[in-house]
């Protein structure tokens, strides 16, 4: 029995499965590779870099510098600044600003600002006539500071850049709020100066006497808010600070692990195809279908048992040669080895009057060899492993060509 090979303008993905079982080994090659890469980056770039860093945090505390207001009845709280705190943080994000902070500091610094609100207690007290009084307590606000960099003086000078905007930005909000506060005083001032007007037309001394009485109280109250505008700083004063080495280690998470083992995978096989590519060996049956569906195979031996591998072959030959005028098979080899091996494949065909001979590609052959004798079939004899593709492409070509009569071919192994 014989097939035939008429698979040859296919692409062959057994020969590419094939290829990547016998260099299986390149896949977890790879993967060991991809991952050393994934793991000991970190380790490199963090000893030299991430393990220096240095964290550098200040507190500062705001002064209620509006306070004195409370002595003339205002409520310090009752101004509101502008433009708000939380915009003023907002306001040190911006590109400028940061740009601006750091042109002025040599080594690159990352700055962050948060502010504590203010705390309100409920405080209870007995006053000198053994009266219970409940107030409210206000506290101030917090600032903190925390700069991260290779360099801790230039932490401490990029800190500072930003204490002076933020004190900037709380000085211009307050004095603004308190400016709005000036603004309505003025305008009751007014208001109070035309009712004394009317009043003193009037001739009513109670009412004059009130009314001029809250015209002083509004008068005071605007001159406190005014000096109170002159005393404005926006400072704010330190209540402590730090200074920590950040020792940073490497950390391999799932992801990245996950991701050089899938990278790893892929390369591997992506090398292994390339190799199957380039790599022509004949291995299988596939690999010989490129010679064209006239070429039969008859199957393959072994070397090392050709006693009992060589009998489906040499049956297969027998049953193709049967009814025709064949009288010679002229075996083609391109290998030493297989040359020398076939004396086997000769006896038992001289056994049933079958001349045969052997013909080596490459060294004996010969003009004369090459052409058709008389009643003569080729069978090729491919090395396993050894013979390449374009080799026994460019053989079947020069013997097809000369005008043979190609009976078939048999792979054979070591």
């Amino acid at each position: 029995m014989s097939t035939q090979l008429n698979r040859g303008n296919e692409i062959d993905l057994g020969r590419l499965l094939t290829a990547l079982k016998l260099r299986w080994w390149l896949l977890p090659v790879s993967v060991i590779l991809v991952l050393a890469a994934v793991l000991i980056q970190p380790q490199i770039s963090g000893s030299e870099a991430n393990q220096r860093l240095t964290t550098v945090t200040k507190t500062f505390e705001a002064k209620i510098e509006t306070a004195p207001l409370a002595i003339i009845g205002l409520d310090p709280g009752a101004t509101t600044p502008f433009p708000s705190f939380d915009n003023q943080l907002a306001a040190l994000q911006d590109p400028a600003f940061v740009e601006k902070i750091q042109s002025n500091i040599p080594s690159s610094i990352q700055v962050t600002v948060t502010r504590s609100e203010p705390k309100f207690t409920m405080v209870d007290t007995i006053d000198e006539s053994n009266n219970r009084m409940t107030f409210l307590s206000r506290g101030t606000s917090s600032y903190v500071f925390s700069c991260v960099s290779t360099d801790e003086q230039a932490c401490v000078l990029g800190i500072e850049g930003y204490l002076q905007e933020v004190s900037r930005l709380r000085y211009e909000s307050i004095t603004t709020g308190l400016k709005n506060n000036v603004d309505l005083l003025d305008r009751l001032i007014k208001s109070a100066n035309s009712r004394l007007k009317l009043i003193v037309s009037t001739g009513d001394s109670y009412s004059i006497a009130a009314e001029e009485a809250g015209l002083v109280d509004l008068n005071n109250k605007r001159q406190a808010v005014t000096d109170v505008i002159a005393q404005i700083s926006g400072e704010l004063h330190e209540v402590s600070s730090s200074t920590n080495q950040l020792v940073t280690k490497p950390k391999y998470t799932s992801t990245s692990i996950g991701f050089g083992i899938i990278f790893g995978l892929v390369i591997g096989i992506l090398v292994a195809l390339q190799l199957a590519l380039i790599d022509k060996r004949v291995r299988s049956e596939r690999d010989i279908s490129v010679l064209g569906p006239e070429v039969k195979f008859f199957g393959r031996f072994s070397l090392k048992q050709i006693e009992t591998t060589s009998i489906p072959v040499i049956a297969a030959i027998l049953s193709n040669i049967e009814g025709s005028a064949i009288s010679v098979v002229r075996f083609v080899s391109a290998s030493d080895e297989v040359s020398a091996s076939t004396s086997l494949l000769i006896e038992s065909l001289s056994q049933r009057k079958i001349s045969s001979e052997i013909l080596r590609v490459g060294q004996d052959l010969t003009v004369d060899l090459l052409l058709p004798g008389p009643k003569t079939a080729i069978v090729y004899l491919i090395a396993i492993e050894k013979d390449t593709i374009d080799q026994w492409q460019s053989t079947h070509g020069d013997f097809a060509n000369a005008g043979n009569q190609i009976l078939g071919c048999a792979l054979v192994g070591k």
